[in-house]
């Protein structure tokens, strides 16, 4: 089972103390004594020492397996959180032996279906360590099913204990019956925790059971490249992270010798048929540059899309890890992609990309995380330096003003994560583009430099990889501006510049990175609020602004 026989060793023995536990319990709701009840609470205590050892031991072997190991690591994880809710079942018995004694009559706990209850939990019980041996997905799919028979166990006792109560019986003996099978309920919960820690060590990735469900389903979808890999050859890896409270799963299987893989993506509805429509769009105006989706599903609030999965790196990975000769083509070649898409969705009609009311709508948070950048006015000698909201306030009336003479589909969140280039092919390739929207092409290229500027590294190498990649892409816009008599681009620009670098600050914890980065954006604000009329085409943004 796992890499050490001493954790397996006693998560047998802690399973079968729970097991015993359950099964004292049924015989003390048969023939209650105070010899069953002391034996019970004894248990008890055992239960507790061995999910202590089992925690011990656990926290130990991830000091020493592989950390890049993700099924190794999934598995600790996963008996961590089996013993946990063994260790809560066990508790639970003694909750249930507990409430007996409020009962007026030993008899009457037969209003409770404690054989169908017990049966259900001791099978869910014993099915656990074949389960974890074989890694299987059916098994812990099976496991985590006994939650909703139990459920339903509840359920009809609820209502049958209503109907007593309607029926003017003794109400302390219902709702004592009703406590009860309120903590049978309870057991079913930690069973399906149990099934959904055995099935997230059989995929490799925390996943529960609705979600397995859904991934499922669309897996199995005839359009799915997957459709023809079985449940327990499917393996799940998180792809990076997300602030919109999505999850994002690389979902790999194997059919013979081939691998295939596929993007999960879970979330809310609204969100993500936001995203569904703008990659349909994408597909149909500009064919090669956004993923195929394969299938979706909607269920209430959530829903879910299957993605082509984009083989390649993000340019964050670029900057950090790869050789100057792959970066440099992958800045080439999205220039090209940015051209081909800024002048193949080019419209007449102007785009106004307010940045000023952006920037209102987040400067809350970053106050939040960071409450020393919201100060009064202070006066340096004949200086006065305003407060943030005040210099918002001047720059308001800019959003009305500066425009972009034509707008082009944006891509809304052009960031470092959302780029991906195939060296192999020389492809670009966008992700997340649920913000996607005709908008000023300034815009994504402020997001993309500034989400270079924002990376945490020292290291001079790829500092200067940075520096090089914002450089070209700077030259690129204000090329392409000049080239379609963009006459106010540098303005807006610096604009979106200001804008991303004081946002941004809300998502970083380190006090003296993000003030820098705040302080950059209203330095390139306090810039433009004071700028005359006539100096407004003639505008740049310093380079020591852009290059830190």
């Amino acid at each position: 089972m796992l890499s050490t026989g001493e954790v397996d060793e006693n998560l047998h023995f802690l399973i079968l103390e729970v097991i015993r536990q359950v099964e004292r319990t049924r015989t003390y709701l048969r023939r209650p004594s105070e010899k069953t009840q002391e034996i019970i609470l004894r248990g008890d205590d055992y239960i507790d020492h061995l999910r202590t050892i089992i925690q011990r031991k656990c926290f130990a072997l991830v000091r020493e397996i592989d950390r890049n190991d993700r099924f190794e690591m999934e598995l600790l994880k996963s008996v961590d959180s089996i013993t946990a809710n063994l260790e809560r079942i066990a508790d639970f018995c003694e909750s249930i032996v507990d409430q007996f004694r409020h009962l007026e009559k030993p008899s009457y706990v037969r209003a409770l279906p404690i054989e169908e209850n017990f049966q259900l939990i001791i099978q869910g019980l014993e099915r656990i360590e074949p389960v974890l041996e074989s890694r299987e997905v059916q098994g812990a799919l099976e496991i985590c099913r006994i939650e909703a028979r139990l459920d339903d166990l509840h359920a009809d006792t609820f209502a049958q204990v209503l109907r007593e109560l309607d029926a003017g019986e003794d109400a302390q003996t219902q709702v004592t019956i009703l406590f009860m099978s309120h903590y049978f309920e309870r057991m079913g919960d930690s069973i399906l925790n149990i099934g959904e820690a055995l099935l997230s060590a059989s995929v490799g990735e925390r996943i529960k059971i609705d979600q397995f469900r859904v991934l499922q389903d669309m897996v199995e979808d005839a359009d799915s490249i997957l459709s023809d890999v079985s449940p327990d050859m499917l393996s799940v890896q998180a792809l990076g992270e997300t602030r919109s409270g999505c999850r994002i799963d690389r979902v790999a299987g194997r059919s013979g010798d081939e691998e295939r893989m596929v993007v999960f993506k879970e979330g809310h509805t609204d969100k993500l048929v936001e995203e569904k429509e703008c990659i349909e769009e994408w597909n149909r105006r500009l064919p090669g540059y956004a993923p195929q989706i394969y299938s979706f599903q909607q269920r209430g609030s959530n829903g879910a899309i299957l993605f082509e999965y984009l083989p390649g790196r993000t340019f964050e990975e670029m900057v950090l890890r790869s050789d100057s000769g792959e970066l440099a083509a992958g800045v080439a070649r999205l220039q090209r992609a940015l051209e081909d898409i800024w002048t193949r969705t080019r419209q007449a009609e102007p785009a106004f990309p307010r940045f000023v009311r952006q920037l209102r709508s987040r400067i809350g948070k970053v106050f939040d995380l960071h409450p020393g950048f919201r100060q009064g006015s202070v006066r340096f000698g004949g200086l006065e330096v305003v407060p943030f909201e005040a210099l918002l306030e001047r720059a308001a009336p800019l959003d009305d003003v500066l425009a972009a003479p034509f707008s082009v589909l944006g891509h809304g969140d052009l960031n470092v994560d959302n780029v991906i280039y195939d060296h192999s092919i020389d492809s670009i390739r966008f992700i997340d583009l649920h913000r996607s929207a005709p908008a000023d092409y300034a815009h994504d290229l402020s997001v993309f430099l500034v989400s270079h500027a924002r990376l945490q590294v020292t290291d001079d190498a790829v500092r200067d990889r940075i520096h090089e990649v914002i450089s070209r892409m700077h030259d690129f816009g204000v090329a392409f501006a000049d080239a379609n008599g963009d006459k106010t681009f540098g303005v807006r620009l610096a604009m979106g510049l200001a804008r991303s670098y004081v946002t941004s600050a809300r998502f970083i914890l380190d006090e003296e990175f993000a003030k820098s980065l705040f302080f950059r954006g209203r330095y390139l604000l306090e810039q433009i609020v004071d700028l005359p009329p006539n100096a407004v085409e003639d505008y740049s943004t310093p380079a020591e602004i852009l290059l830190d």
